[in-house]
């Protein structure tokens, strides 16, 4: 991220996220609940109130700065929204060590 290699730092936080909410939801609901899409798994979140409604909320939006660089576009992110996915995703991770 520091070297502006955006991309590559919102594909490893995107895996990051994906990785952690269904962490979350293993943990509460059970792997029954995975879905496939990162999107469909922050729902199930939400739906089942595993974790606060402002945080999914900022999920959405971190997923959201990850999906234009994960298809081939020339949308262009700058160093504070892919700061924000970062810290998006370091707020999942601490949530995810408070129970483990």
């Amino acid at each position: 991220m520091k070297n502006g290699e955006f991309g590559y730092a919102l594909h490893d936080i995107r895996i990051g996220l994906e990785k952690g909410v269904k962490c979350i939801i293993t943990h509460w609901k059970g792997d029954s609940f995975i879905k496939e899409k990162l999107d469909d798994n922050i729902t199930v979140c939400k739906s089942c109130a595993l974790l606060p409604r402002d945080f999914i909320e900022e999920l959405y939006d971190a997923k959201n700065h990850c999906n234009p660089l994960q298809h081939d576009t020339d949308v262009q992110k700058d160093y504070g929204q892919v700061h924000f996915t970062y810290k998006v995703l370091e707020e999942l991770s601490d949530r995810i060590k408070a129970f483990t």
